[in-house]
């Protein structure tokens, strides 16, 4: 009797072990997708076009023009709740002046 619970609750223990680590390994291949789409060219220039509205709108954004360069921090990186990727634009080295 002993026995059968043992094994019924190594079983338990080892369902829960797969199911987590599975879990963790889809949310890494999650991320890893997410960092390589971020690094893409269309990204690039698509964050380009985005800081060129902003410059060409000069009365909501009068500091626009002096964004002349970004840097994507690769470490912000995460899943938005509506299917999409929420990062940070770090704005002239100012991680003061950061962009979402």
């Amino acid at each position: 009797m002993l026995k059968r619970v043992l094994i019924a609750l190594a079983r338990v223990v080892a369902f829960w072990v797969l199911l987590i680590g599975g879990i963790y390994a889809v949310d890494r291949y999650q991320h890893y997708q997410m960092v390589k789409i971020v690094k893409s060219e269309e990204a690039h220039k698509a964050f380009d076009e985005c800081l060129e509205s902003y410059k060409r709108n000069k009365e909501d954004f009068p500091y626009a023009d002096k964004m002349k360069s970004y840097k994507v921090d690769y470490s912000s990186i995460k899943k938005n709740p509506m299917f999409g990727t929420d990062i940070t634009l770090i704005v002239k080295d100012n991680k003061g002046c950061a962009w979402c």
